[in-house]
């Protein structure tokens, strides 16, 4: 999707459109806004500075929230990496914490709206301010508060669980360097692997009678250091000399 700025004639489009929005917004919540005095049937409306800032806040979110969903629909943001671990696994913390966000900051800008266009018992619209005449914004429930608390709490206990359990997983073995060929070994020599963990398996590479490297076929699990690396030749006039050395990770 081609970026707005990269053409003029949709910058002036895109900037048209919000305009346009903005006044239909401010006309909707200037109407709204109307109450009528039944004794003068007088209308009277709100402040047209709360309501063109009421407007603005409206199709500002609007049209976030439209780029947003665009960009969902042409696969420009990928919302598998919202509800998923980094292996690609369902994330039920990450979708509660996903879903509780969304719907108390919805619910907040619905308080904050309203705020801005209360209306007086006797008519007409009035900002709701504190004594000294700056804005007082809608106060948070602390039950609601508490829920967020335990919903954040909640998702960060479980990234320590999993952080825990793949810590005391260790590692496994992704490779070993040859530090000494040796001499005298046949094609049948094994390697074997020792201490921390298990599960390693690997080939050994053998040429005119040194060994030059080893494959591994199985990591194992449960290394947290790099096991000894010895090799056993079944022939019948085995070699020796040869050592080697396990990277784990």
């Amino acid at each position: 999707m081609a970026k707005i700025s990269e053409s003029p004639w949709r910058l002036a489009l895109t900037t048209g459109v919000l305009l346009v929005a903005t006044l239909m917004v401010y006309w909707i919540v200037y109407a709204s806004s109307a109450v009528t005095d039944q004794a003068t049937k007088t209308a009277t409306h709100g402040d047209p500075r709360i309501l063109l800032i009421t407007a603005l806040l409206v199709v500002f979110l609007a049209a976030a929230g439209a780029v947003v969903l665009a960009k969902m629909l042409w696969d420009e943001i990928d919302l598998s990496k919202l509800v998923a671990e980094a292996n690609g696994d369902a994330s039920m913390s990450r979708f509660q914490f996903l879903i509780f966000t969304f719907v108390i900051a919805g619910s907040y800008f619905l308080m904050v709206v309203w705020s801005l266009t209360a209306t007086k018992s006797g008519g007409g619209s009035v900002l709701i301010t504190n004594d000294d005449g700056t804005l007082n914004m809608p106060n948070i429930p602390p039950g609601v508060l508490g829920l967020i608390g335990i919903s954040g709490g909640s998702y960060l206990v479980s990234k320590g669980i999993q952080k825990t359990a793949e810590a005391g997983a260790g590692s496994s073995v992704t490779g070993v360097t040859v530090t000494a060929g040796g001499t005298g070994y046949s094609p049948a020599t094994k390697v074997a692997f020792s201490g921390g963990g298990m599960g390693t398996t690997g080939t050994v590479t053998v040429s005119n009678g040194a060994v030059t490297g080893v494959t591994i076929t199985a990591g194992g699990s449960g290394y947290v250091v790099a096991p000894t690396v010895a090799f056993t030749d079944p022939g019948t006039s085995p070699g020796s000399g040869a050592t080697a050395t396990a990277t784990i990770g």
